[in-house]
Formats: structure tokens, sequence, C-alpha cells
């Protein structure tokens, strides 16, 4: 099955996720001004989301991952379970049974552009203060297990997470975990979509 066939399945399987989930989400305010300063983006991803910064801003020891990524202005990172990101089955009944608890799998994308700029429209930013930038870059290096393997594919670098993924505990929780880390006002507790997520953003941050 070719990479496209198997992400046209998962479009399908969101949609339907979606449509399930019977509600039409609001975003968040449009930011006045491009932002400055030390900043998360939260990307949305339809059914799933992910944390995007500044790569020249990361604390060590994450800043690392930029040797891997020459170039790249920004680092996005997500959380999944490792087969149904992977399609390591690579047929419909994987991406059917993802929800279903499995080792869990770091996602490392590097891009050539801000987020605003990847995802128009669709990336929430949110200010952060030295300490909040440090305490989640802290909490992404943390979701790596130690000396985890790593594997590329399509431009992105996947690494063993350090837990596993279950119902209670998916990308959009682990999102909002990182997030708390970081200082700001957002509960993991009870998120399993992203809406639960994302409707937490709309009072603390803008659409960039």
């Amino acid at each position: 099955m070719t990479i496209a066939a198997v992400t046209g399945r998962r479009k399908t399987v969101a949609a339907a996720l979606g449509l399930l989930a019977g509600c039409v989400r609001p975003a968040p305010p449009t930011c006045a001004a491009r932002p400055e300063g030390a900043m998360a983006w939260v990307v949305d991803q339809g059914w799933h989301t992910e944390i995007a910064l500044d790569a020249a801003t990361l604390p060590e020891p994450l800043a690392g991952l930029r040797a891997l990524f020459p170039g790249a202005w920004t680092l996005a990172f997500g959380f999944g379970k490792r087969s149904y990101v992977l399609a390591e089955a690579g047929n419909i009944s994987e991406l059917l049974l993802g929800p279903l608890p499995g080792p869990g799998v770091i996602q490392v994308k590097g891009l050539r552009v801000a987020p605003r700029e990847a995802w128009p429209g669709r990336v929430t930013a949110l200010p952060l203060n030295d300490e909040g930038l440090a305490a989640l870059a802290g909490f992404l290096w943390e979701s790596i297990a130690p000396e985890a393997a790593a594997q590329s594919l399509q431009g992105s670098l996947f690494l063993a997470a350090s837990r596993d993924y279950t119902l209670g505990f998916t990308c959009n929780t682990w999102t909002a975990a990182a997030l708390r880390r970081a200082g700001l006002p957002v509960d993991p507790a009870g998120v399993v979509l992203a809406d639960a997520v994302l409707a937490q953003l709309r009072p603390i941050g803008c659409t960039a």
C-alpha cells in the first residue's frame, strides 16, 4: 500500500470521527500582529494535534535534534500509536484499530518556514516565558524513550516514546499535558479528541 493510500484512508477515518463528534470548532481570534518572543504553536491536524517550536530557541538537550534537520526554522512534535502512525500493518485494519492501546512514538518534523506559513489558519500561537519554554522542552525530551532508536520516513524522524498510547492517553492528551507542564491553563484530564484541547486554547491564544 502506498503512503498516499494510507494517508487517504487516515483522512476518511478522521472525517468519520469528526462526524461522530457532531460539532463545529470555533477558532481562536486571529493574531493582531506576528507574535514575538518565546512561543509554542499548537497545530490543528483535524483529528490530531502537534506542538511546534522555533528551532533556534530550543534549550538543551532538545536542541540536539536541530542537527538532524539542517536549516529548519521550526521543529514540530507529535505523539501517537507507533503501528498506526507508521502504518506497519499496511492495511485498513490497522487504521481501524488505531484507537486501541499500543507502544507510543514521537514524530519530529523539521520545516524551513514558520508554523503560520506551514499551516496557515491552523496554528494557535501561545506565548511562553523562559521558564515555560524550558519546562515544555523538558516534557518533550522526557516523552522520548532513553536511547530510543530513530527511524526516518517521509522527512520525519520517529523515536520510541517513553509511554504507551492508550484510550486514556492519546495524542491530544499528550499535547494538553505538554502545555500544562509549560505553565499554561490547560487541563489534560478527560482530553481524548482534538476538540477537547483546542477549546481550552481559545481564551489564551490566537490563530496565527
